[in-house]
């Protein structure tokens, strides 16, 4: 946790470490307790929005990831550990869909001609990931 803040470059040193526009509309989240040291150290203070809060380690917040298990059998994709209602597509190494459903009680099952040993993308809301069709 960086409880004291080291100087950076600012948005009025020519070369800030950040853009004048991360300075003017990014929000710089803080350890608890640390606000007016940062907010009084060069650099730090040039953000125009800091908020401080419990859960800051390094300056990063501690959010909860959720697991997403995918498993391919026999042509099938499985996909568990997504949210009620995701968009699930499957899609070729050629960018083919081969595939979609969407999620129902945490988990989506596409049936695919993929043969085993291909390679499928599955993406799953906005992100994607390639697995190996067993």
């Amino acid at each position: 946790m960086i409880e004291n803040p080291f100087t950076i470059a600012g948005k009025t040193s020519g070369f800030g470490t950040f853009s004048q526009n991360t300075f003017l509309n990014a929000t710089l989240y803080v350890p608890k307790g640390t606000i007016e040291k940062y907010k009084a150290t060069d650099g730090w203070k040039d953000f125009v929005f800091i908020e401080e809060g419990e859960g800051i380690t390094n300056g990063i917040a501690n959010i909860p990831a959720q697991a997403v298990l995918i498993q391919s059998e026999g042509g099938s994709i499985k996909v568990q550990g997504v949210d009620e209602g995701t968009q699930v597509n499957v899609y070729g190494i050629n960018g083919t869909q081969a595939g979609s459903a969407i999620s129902q009680s945490g988990a989506a099952t596409i049936n695919t001609n993929l043969q085993p040993g291909s390679i499928a993308i599955v993406k799953i809301g906005q992100k994607s990931v390639k697995v190996a069709i067993k």
